[in-house]
C-alpha cells in the first residue's frame, strides 16, 4: 500500500515536469512611470480613493455592514482597528 501511494505521489510530481516552454503573460507586463513627488502621488491617491468611495457608498456600506459568513475573511473590527494600529499604512481614522 505504501509503495502505491509513493508511486501516485511520484507520477503526481512528475506531471508538472512537461516538456512545454514557459510562455509570456498575456498581456505583457507593463510598469508604470515614477511619479516625481511621492506626497503628492500618495495624496492624489488617497483622494480618488475617497471619492470612489463617496460615489458608491451604498455598496461600500453594505459590506462594512452585512458580512457573507462570520467564519470567512477578516472580521469588520479588525479592518476599522487597522488605521489605529498602524496608521502609517493604512491612513487615520476620520
Amino acid at each position: 500500500m505504501k509503495k502505491l501511494f509513493m508511486l501516485m505521489l511520484f507520477s503526481f510530481f512528475l506531471q508538472g515536469c512537461g516538456h512545454k516552454p514557459l510562455e509570456e503573460p498575456n498581456p505583457p507586463a507593463a510598469v508604470r512611470d515614477i511619479p516625481d513627488n511621492w506626497i503628492d502621488a500618495q495624496t492624489d491617491r488617497m483622494k480618488a480613493k475617497e471619492l470612489y468611495i463617496a460615489k458608491h457608498k451604498v455598496a461600500y456600506d453594505w459590506f462594512g455592514n452585512f458580512a457573507f459568513s462570520e467564519t470567512d475573511g477578516v472580521p469588520y473590527i479588525i479592518l476599522k482597528l487597522l488605521p489605529e494600529i498602524a496608521p502609517e499604512f493604512w491612513g487615520k481614522q476620520k
